[in-house]
């Protein structure tokens, strides 16, 4: 016998007084002819497929000239393409709206049971290579999405790094090649890749400065008005480390996972991510969980003088320097919230004990 059914409706039953065989009934329920024997039963999967990010479907396959040149189409055709391109492959596929979306361009939902589950996938038209933070991204949204796997699609390539971080987890990388011969084998489009005069790869994380970065001494905080921030660290060598932790009310993180370093690069709600290769950190506000109140930014290594810049997506870039002469794990900046929106602080102290002491502080069990 198999069932499926909602609390709500369940709830609904009084069992003392229904009759077994008519209850069953009522509620779909699959039994099988002899009770001594199993019958087949397929699993049931199902996905939710209501989404205020979805928009209506656009037909781009159709629309397509004779050899379209893919890095000649707006970024929300090319997403289009690809969401066509996935729904030819098989995928019941949902496209996000053109904005912030938190990394995701398209939802697809593969519908077999076991091997199947929610696939979320990015998009990038670019001519050189997709850096390794784009990986790094991709992972943290697969991980707040609940989904069971990423693809990250681009009309270039990947880098020796974008693998090394890809493998042994649940992320496809489809460069241009792939791509072109996925469009010939499931569309019958015989697509190219040319970069038009004057090819610019968009880069939409990493703000150009518009003015001089303003100085932030220790002590002194200033109003964040971006949600998003990229955080470049310049460390004196390469031993030294950058990383983040994740504070709640008390001070604390909630558990290991909110200690966000080399070998736990992403936060668990993908809204805070490290990329190594660049030493920067990247943050997402508005996608923190509610009890998380601040975030700091912080540098292990011999002291040294260790230099931070915060970048808003506007452009602002706020500086912080410092030169420690006896703490190896540094406090350079705190991120936090105040009276509904977020302040950043020049911190620029630390502990002489290492790690230890920013353990003891803030409750991360080290290894």
């Amino acid at each position: 016998m198999t069932l499926r059914t909602t609390r709500e409706t369940f709830s609904e039953l009084d069992l003392a007084r229904v009759d077994p065989a008519a209850c069953l009934k009522h509620l779909g329920a699959g039994v099988s002819r002899n009770t001594a024997e199993l019958a087949p039963v397929r699993p049931v999967l199902e996905f939710s497929m209501v989404d205020p990010r979805f928009v209506e479907e656009s037909d781009v396959l159709g629309d397509l000239d004779d050899r379209p040149n893919l890095l000649e189409m707006t970024p929300t055709e090319f997403e289009g393409l690809i969401q066509n391109l996935f729904t030819r492959m098989g995928l019941e596929t949902r496209q996000t709206r053109p904005s912030r979306d938190g990394g995701v361009d398209c939802v697809a939902y593969d519908p077999r049971p076991i091997m199947g589950g929610k696939v979320v996938i990015q998009a990038k038209r670019y001519r050189n290579t997709v850096g390794v933070s784009a990986v790094r991204d991709l992972y943290g949204t697969l991980q707040n999405e609940g989904a069971s796997k990423g693809i990250l699609v681009t009309t270039s390539g990947y880098g020796q790094a974008s693998f090394d971080f890809a493998k042994n987890k649940p992320i496809e990388l489809l460069d241009g090649a792939n791509l072109l011969y996925l469009l010939q084998e499931h569309a019958g489009v015989e697509a190219r890749i040319e970069a038009p005069d004057g090819w610019r790869d968009p880069d939409p994380d990493r703000a150009e400065p518009s003015a001089p970065a303003v100085p932030l001494r220790a002590g002194e905080n200033v109003k964040i008005s971006s949600p998003v921030l990229t955080c470049s660290f310049t460390l004196p060598t390469a031993d030294h480390d950058p990383c983040a932790l994740l504070l709640g009310h008390d001070r604390k993180v909630r558990s290991d996972a909110d200690f966000v370093f080399y070998n736990q690069p992403v936060s668990k709600d993908g809204a805070v991510g490290l990329d190594t290769a660049t030493r920067q950190v990247r943050a997402d506000l508005a996608r923190l969980a509610t009890d998380v109140c601040s975030i700091l930014l912080v540098t292990s290594g011999p002291p040294g003088p260790v230099r931070l810049s915060v970048t808003e997506r506007d452009g602002t870039v706020h500086a912080l320097a410092t030169n420690p002469t006896a703490e190896t794990v540094l406090i350079c900046a705190e991120i936090y919230r105040r009276q509904g929106g977020w302040r950043l602080r020049a911190v620029g102290q630390g502990y002489a004990d290492g790690l230890a002491g920013l353990a003891r502080d803030h409750g991360v069990v080290i290894d």
